[in-house]
């Protein structure tokens, strides 16, 4: 019984394989790329062409384990839309990032519900809790130098 087991061959899942996924972090620079340095226009286009690509795949192949990461990458795209599509040059700076973060908040919160993640899987659990009162403290300076460099 246990070698009948070890000697099937995987079962292929429908949808798009995991590796094609490699392909997203050359393209999502390029198109970072584009949006910083050449045009802006083009950039938030081929964001929504991302955008698009990923909720299409993700409805494709419902059944897979490419959707959770499909939705989950919806966000990266989502967030220069908002930022560029939201009217925010009369408003102060520090209220940008508020503004800009409640709709991410939401599209996250919906991702989570969508893909079906547990609170195990999001690290909210609290096995190693004196561990993660240690690192807590780490993102106050992380979040001063990530402000000062960007």
């Amino acid at each position: 019984m246990i070698k009948e087991i070890y000697l099937k061959k995987p079962v292929k899942m429908p949808g798009l394989d995991l590796q094609y996924f490699w392909l997203l972090v050359p393209l999502i620079t390029i198109i970072e790329l584009v949006f910083a340095y050449w045009n802006t226009r083009v950039g938030i286009f081929l964001h929504f062409i991302l955008f698009g690509t990923l909720i299409t795949v993700s409805y494709i192949s419902f059944k897979d384990c490419t959707p959770r990461l499909c939705l989950s990458l919806l966000l990266i795209p989502l967030m220069r839309i908002f930022s560029i599509a939201l009217p925010l040059a009369e408003l102060p700076f520090p209220l940008w990032y508020l503004i800009i973060g409640i709709p991410l908040f939401l599209a996250a919160f919906s991702v989570i519900k969508l893909a079906g993640f547990s609170c195990r899987e999001l690290g909210f659990t609290t096995e190693k809790l004196p561990q993660q009162l240690l690192y807590a403290p780490l993102g106050i300076p992380i979040g001063f130098m990530g402000h000062f460099i960007l």
